[in-house]
């Protein structure tokens, strides 16, 4: 179900329901950009492929959000409700003209044209939202003007004191017209009341009949146009808003298409018509945000594929820029989303490699293998609302959250049909979060694409630091190409390379047996227009370089010529 800033208001009560009662929770983001660069290093250590991340997508923004809620009814039997967020900061009376600026690129949004996705949607009717932190600048300011139109004092005849003695005989006018205004609605609504009283008008204030109440208020305005001034558009706000009566006023501005004028309305209504919708308004002005905030109170188990960049672009959107600090990431992240589940980390540890190979555990692959395998356990999927049995939506946020929650469902299943000592022998039938300790060795553990030896970012400790005395540092003429190196280190078995620079690069053996090979030839080659470096020796001076002076770097930069070079035996 697509939700936009026509629907959101109306289905946020359902959302809320849905995640308090789901078993988990299954993510996916649609955004306006990926990586600025794509010139991963293998070698990445997981904070430095963090750093190059965070700084990569900066700028970008997430269009699309998929929300896609789960719960266990029977031994492979669920129940699925999807959302399909659009998100677009659109600007709102509440906090201002919030005028954000965000990148695109142009790969991106010409691969999402190719998948329809609908742009027009998303700029017109995209939900809009606050960061956390502007989420409480606008509580404290609201909370304030509140406290100080308490604090107003008002004269001998009725005026607030802060009406300047040039707009006194103005103001009481218009304090006469608005207090007119209301007497009238208040004994036209007295009039209705009687008329319609049948019995059953006396029920309990609740959403449904705020509502209606609401839409009988329609067309009860009263309008002033002949403030000419912003500034005595601004005194008089304040001064309708300071009024005893204004319990039942709503005053905003409001701009005359066909004459580009500026005036005030005044709206009336009840006490809890106005309430609630300054609830709403707050809502609305809080948008997404609303959503991730019930995902965070709620603390069911997070589900996602390939997840560290729409973390990354989470936290940085909705909450807190985030700097390159890795551990505060990780602790940020943990302390949100408690338990995470990748699907692409544990489709790595499950299958056969061989399964795996040319790009089989891309999502939608990875989806379709598992929906045809003989071997896994076949899901059955209940829908509410939208169903994606025979309508496959590739790349539209909430089915490929759907892809990702089936996908995390038959990999477990089948995961623990195999490891049966692993499952509960009483009842097949426990809510999934009761079944988190039999799934748990893949909790937290954020797959790492394209790295050597890092399988996964974890969320909740410090990673395991592989062995790494069969990678080597080379530096060599900036002419040389990738295959010059692996022609190098062809009597060794063959690398993978990673450049560093032009003229230096990080290599792995492939046969970690030929390590001390390599160290012979190190010692016997020094006459070579190539010098080959452990990796020890590599990250020594690494520290070293970071904890001088900082300057500017040029390409030759990355090289350790300039640093005491090792003795023979390295």
């Amino acid at each position: 179900m697509d939700v936009t800033n026509e629907n959101f208001l109306e289905l946020l009560p359902e959302i809320g329901e849905t995640i308090g009662d789901c078993d988990f929770i299954a993510i996916d983001t649609e955004l306006s950009g990926l990586l600025r660069e794509r010139n991963v290093n293998r070698f990445d250590l997981p904070e430095e492929r963090f750093a190059r991340e965070v700084e990569s997508s900066r700028g970008y923004f997430i269009m699309q959000f998929g929300l896609s809620c789960f719960k266990r009814l029977d031994h492979l039997k669920y129940s699925n409700r999807t959302y399909n967020f659009y998100i677009f900061p659109q600007p709102h009376k509440l906090h201002g003209d919030i005028n954000r600026t965000f990148s695109v690129q142009a790969h991106a949004i010409q691969f999402l044209c190719q998948h329809n996705f609908d742009f027009n949607k998303l700029f017109r009717h995209g939900v809009s939202y606050l960061t956390f932190q502007e989420k409480k600048l606008l509580t404290a300011e609201l909370k304030k003007e509140k406290k100080a139109q308490a604090k107003v004092g008002f004269n001998k005849h009725g005026v607030p004191d802060f009406v300047p003695p040039s707009m006194m005989s103005y103001c009481l006018e218009c304090i006469k017209k608005v207090n007119d205004f209301v007497e009238e609605q208040k004994i036209q609504k007295h009039c209705m009341a009687l008329s319609s009283s049948n019995g059953d008008q006396d029920c309990d204030m609740n959403d449904a009949s705020v509502e209606k109440k609401e839409s009988e208020s329609l067309g009860k305005k009263f309008e002033f146009r002949d403030c000419v001034s912003n500034h005595r558009r601004s005194v008089m706000k304040r001064v309708f808003e300071c009024l005893p009566i204004a319990e039942n006023l709503h005053v905003e501005y409001a701009r005359d298409p066909d004459t580009n004028e500026n005036y005030l309305v005044l709206e009336y209504m009840d006490k809890e018509v106005k309430s609630l919708k300054r609830s709403r308004a707050l809502s609305n002005a809080k948008g997404f945000l609303e959503v991730l905030e019930l995902i965070i109170v709620n603390k069911k188990p997070l589900v996602g594929h390939n997840l560290s960049l729409d973390l990354i672009q989470i936290i940085n959107q909705f909450m807190e820029p985030l700097s390159d600090n890795y551990d505060a990431f990780k602790e940020t992240c943990h302390s949100l989303f408690p338990v995470i589940y990748d699907t692409k980390y544990i489709a790595h540890q499950i299958l056969d490699p061989k399964t795996l190979a040319n790009n089989q555990s891309r999502l939608n692959d990875l989806y379709c293998q598992l929906r045809t395998s003989t071997t896994f356990p076949k899901i059955s999927v209940t829908h509410t609302g939208q169903s994606f049995d025979d309508n496959q939506l590739p790349h539209q946020a909430g089915y490929d959250a759907y892809m990702s929650g089936y996908c995390f469902m038959a990999l477990c299943e089948g995961y623990l049909e195999v490891n049966k000592s692993k499952r509960y022998k009483a009842n097949r039938t426990e809510p999934l979060p009761k079944q988190q300790q039999l799934v748990d060795e893949f909790s937290n553990k954020i797959h790492l694409s394209f790295s050597h030896d890092f399988k996964y970012i974890l969320l909740n400790g410090q990673e395991q630091q592989p062995d790494r005395s069969h990678v080597f540092y080379v530096e060599f003429p900036s002419t040389w190409a990738l295959d010059d190196l692996f022609q190098l280190f062809y009597q060794y078995g063959g690398v993978e390379a990673s450049r560093l620079s032009s003229s230096s690069a990080l290599c792995g053996l492939r046969d970690h047996k030929q390590r001390d090979n390599v160290l012979k030839h190190i010692k016997h080659n020094k006459d070579a227009n190539y010098r080959i470096y452990t990796y020890e020796y590599y990250m020594d001076n690494l520290k070293q370089r970071k904890k001088r002076p900082s300057r500017v770097l040029n390409d030759e930069d990355a090289d350790i010529n300039d640093v005491d070079q090792p003795d023979d035996d390295a």
